[in-house]
């Protein structure tokens, strides 16, 4: 990436009188993070990591391993896969599976997100030709470590598909009410997940 960041967030950083969930990922994660508060108010406190760093980036298992050992968390929704589209598929798949064995040995409730689609930019209705098919196979390699871990998945690939009307024009990101629709469902599956 041009621009490296990280963005963090502990919801009531000093309460212990919830129990916490964890949000991994990049800008989409950003984007979804308050509706996932809304959601799951009152029951979970929710905290996010996320950041522009491929995951094969020294720095992201680093800062993550910091970040997530500050607090014990009921539930991980790990959703990454749209950043460093131009590293091999076999790069993507060895760092995913030691940040995952990484996130396992502090939390076993672990819920894998399928990454969103990438369409042209100014037509959020045509599925990008040349980044798309490295986001279905990216998919398919979580999808592969989801059933070799016995972990869940959230398929936020198909929430947001042929859905125009909620992409924003830039081929990456989401209106209000595509960030609402994506945090209803990551809410869901921590839910179901945290029980």
């Amino acid at each position: 990436e041009a621009l490296e960041w990280t963005n963090t967030w502990w919801e009531q950083a000093e309460s212990e009188d919830l129990p916490r969930v964890l949000l991994i990922g990049d800008s989409i994660s950003v984007g979804y993070h308050t509706a996932v508060q809304k959601e799951l108010d009152g029951l979970y406190y929710v905290d996010r990591f996320s950041t522009s760093k491929f995951i094969s980036d020294p720095f992201f298992r680093r800062e993550l391993e910091l970040y997530a050992s500050e607090y014990t968390y009921r539930c991980i929704h790990f959703n990454h896969g749209l950043n460093g589209l131009d590293f091999p598929l076999e790069v993507y798949r060895d760092h995913y599976r030691r940040t995952l064995e990484m996130l396992l040995a502090r939390c076993p409730r672990v819920i894998l997100a399928l990454s969103t689609p990438i369409t042209e930019v100014d037509h959020p209705d045509v599925l990008s030709a040349e980044l798309n098919p490295v986001v279905l196979a990216r998919n398919e390699a979580v999808l592969r470590l989801a059933e070799e871990y016995r972990l869940p998945v959230n398929d936020l690939y198909e929430a947001v598909a042929g859905k125009p009307s909620i992409r924003k024009a830039d081929g990456y990101h989401y209106t209000e009410d595509g960030a609402a629709l994506q945090g209803k469902q990551v809410a869901q599956a921590v839910r179901k997940a945290a029980e």
